[in-house]
């Protein structure tokens, strides 16, 4: 079973200023982020692909990869409102991610589609303090 929580960076303090759920036209989606214990964040939502399956969700930071996590949460809510899409039941994702540095930084975050191809979710603003 592969783990739906795949943390890469590590650090101190954060502050989220601003959260932008923005799906680009081949997916639907919804995310949210919080902050947690300790300067860590995390992101939860869904996606799911429109007419190619979504895999998994990253994120990006400064144009390098800084986590990533399968879509293998389940999510009744989403299966009943695309009740035609089995991937639909599963397509919940959760992610945790720490502050690296100091600074404002904005969090991209992709879908990752079968084909390998990314689609916008959106993006995370936030500021870390060390």
């Amino acid at each position: 079973m592969i783990s739906p929580y795949n943390p890469r960076v590590a650090a101190d303090g954060l502050e989220i200023i601003e959260v932008t759920p923005d799906p680009g036209e081949r997916v639907w989606a919804h995310f949210q982020a919080r902050d947690r214990d300790g300067g860590r964040l995390e992101i939860v939502g869904w996606a799911l692909g429109q007419g190619i399956a979504a895999t998994e969700v990253v994120v990006v930071a400064d144009g390098d990869e800084a986590g990533s996590a399968q879509l293998a949460v389940d999510r009744p809510d989403v299966a009943e409102k695309f009740p035609d899409a089995p991937e639909a039941s599963t397509s919940g994702f959760r992610l945790e991610l720490a502050a690296d540095g100091q600074g404002e930084s904005q969090l991209d975050l992709y879908a990752v589609l079968e084909d390998e191809s990314r689609e916008p979710l959106g993006w995370i603003l936030c500021r870390s303090h060390s």
